[in-house]
Parts: structure tokens; sequence; C-alpha cells
């Protein structure tokens, strides 16, 4: 499900049928309820029951947490919110087995001018681990990833080289890839694991359930 307009011969899809991947594209806007509804309606009739979720949208528009208006901090957030909360409200919990929110590690230890982007990602958390309480019997985990090599919101912001400059090194995407299969496949201790590279050495480590106040911060506050 996605909202972009992808025709068969597109580079994302062509990607999974060179993979020998079968899947079917569903247009749709998750940020719409009504439209989510619908399309999950649409899949339940045409494939059956739905028994696993990725969530993987999201919108950062980096910026200055004040210089921001309410309309515009919605529209950022709406689609990896909004879009989560509106399609695990149509799963059927007893008959899913696993669901997988694709977060970043902004949504713990945020990164000025990325506020609202770290808030989208916490709270998109908070919502598959209250669906993981709700049916323990579903594989639910978050991903908190940092940042990826050639691929990824990183990259194409160049704020990549920035990092660099820091001495963040970006996760490459074999390695990425194959820790997203890994806690996908297997059951862990932790609804959220943070994912990333560099000053942690291309390690993983579970996030403490409880976040300490004075080792959050939002913007220069």
């Amino acid at each position: 499900m996605g909202s972009s307009e992808l025709l068969d011969n597109s580079e994302e899809l062509l990607r999974f049928k060179n993979e020998g991947i079968q899947f079917r594209y569903y247009k749709c806007n998750i940020a719409n309820q009504s439209e989510v509804q619908n399309t999950i309606k649409n899949i339940r009739q045409i494939q059956g029951e739905i028994t696993g979720f990725i969530h993987g949208a999201g919108r950062n528009i980096p910026r200055l947490f004040m210089g921001v208006s309410d309309t515009a901090a919605i529209e950022e957030t709406s689609v990896k919110v909004m879009g989560a909360h509106y399609i695990l409200e149509q799963l059927d919990g007893p008959k899913c087995k696993v669901v997988v929110a694709l977060t970043s590690i902004l949504g713990i230890d945020n990164v000025p001018g990325n506020a609202w982007y770290g808030y989208s990602n916490e709270v998109t958390h908070n919502l598959f681990r209250k669906f993981s309480l709700k049916y323990p019997g579903c594989h639910a985990v978050s991903m908190a990833y940092g940042m990826w090599a050639e691929v990824g919101m990183a990259s194409r912001l160049k704020s990549d080289e920035r990092f660099a400059e820091m001495g963040v090194k970006p996760l490459p995407v074999k390695d990425g890839v194959e820790r997203f299969l890994n806690f996908t496949e297997s059951v862990v201790d932790s609804d959220e694991i943070i994912i990333t590279s560099g000053i942690w050495q291309n390690s993983e480590f579970a996030a403490p359930n409880i976040r300490q106040d004075q080792f959050r911060y939002l913007e220069n506050t």
C-alpha cells in the first residue's frame, strides 16, 4: 500500500519481479481513514485475511521546531502516525502473526531540526507496542534504524555528509536487511530494537522500556 502512482514497469515494482517475489500494489493514502478501510476491505476480498503488516511510510522535513505551524506538523506526522493507527485498527489482531514498524533512531535520540520526525517515530512505536500488548500472540516489534548507506532519507537529504564529519558511519544496506530479517523472524525480549553503525560498530541493542527525561531533548532545549 502506498500513495504513489506506480506502474507495472516502475523501478520499485520491477525489483520485486526480478527477485521472483509475488506481490500486489494497492494505491492508498494511508493518512485517510476511509481510504484505508476501503483498501483493506479490497485486499481481503482479493487475497484473503491479512496476517502480517510492515509499516515504513513517513515524512521528514528538517526545520526548527519553533517555526512549524500546527497544520504543518500534522501534515508531516500524519503519514507515519495516523497511517499506522488506521491500518492497525483494521487488522484482525488474533489472526496476525507479525507486525513490524520501520522507525528511526531519531524517535529515541533526536537531532536538531528533526523534532516532528522524531515525535512521529516515537508515537508509531507506542502504537505498535499497544497492539502487541493487546494481542500477545502476534510478534510486534519496532526497528529504529540509524543512517543507511546510499539509500534512505539521510542520503536524499545529504545529511549523511554532515554526520560523516561527526564520525557517524552509515549502515550498509546488506547489514540492515540482514538485521531486519533476523528480528522479524526471531522473537526478542524487547518491543523496540535500535539498529545502527559507526560509534556502535554495526551493533543493535534493545532500547530501555523506561525513558529518562534527562536523556531526552527537543531541539537545543
